[in-house]
């Protein structure tokens, strides 16, 4: 219980300290449904771009798990469209009409020429059986926060 408490402690003060960022903003994001050209098709998510810090940006989303698998996850990267280099700290949250609670997590990623994608990082939900919610949309939509540091 104890390691919990700390767990949510420690997550909190990165939020908090992330949030007190000079240069933080936010956009709504839609990721919608698309499959691949693969033999066996596989699901997967994306977000149309935007434009942040004077770059262009979208969102990549994975499932893991099947429809039958209690264990199923969303995980997510952020990706830098075009050339330039960065180091961003980002962050998912609820939008302002979702039902579903996001756990917010804060990454961080430096956005080179050679490296213009951030790893994929689990979307946690506060209810993680509301994932099969999210993923029954038409599309899934949320707030994504980013800082340049």
């Amino acid at each position: 219980s104890s390691g919990i408490n700390a767990e949510y402690g420690g997550r909190f003060r990165s939020v908090t300290t992330f949030m007190s960022h000079a240069k933080l903003f936010f956009t709504d994001i839609v990721l919608s449904p698309h499959r691949t050209d693969d033999f066996i098709p596989q699901l997967f998510y994306e977000s149309s771009k935007f434009n942040l810090f004077g770059h262009y940006w979208l969102v990549r989303g994975r499932v893991q798990g099947d429809e039958h698998n209690f264990q199923r996850t969303l995980s997510l990267k952020v990706v830098l469209k075009g050339k330039g280099s960065m180091d961003v700290e980002f962050c998912f949250m609820r939008d302002a009409y979702s039902s579903v609670d996001i756990i917010p997590q804060v990454s961080r990623h430096s956005y080179t020429a050679e490296d213009s994608e951030s790893d994929y990082s689990e979307l946690k939900l506060v209810q993680p059986l509301d994932l099969n919610n999210l993923l029954a949309e038409k599309s899934i939509k949320f707030r994504l926060y980013m800082a340049q540091l």
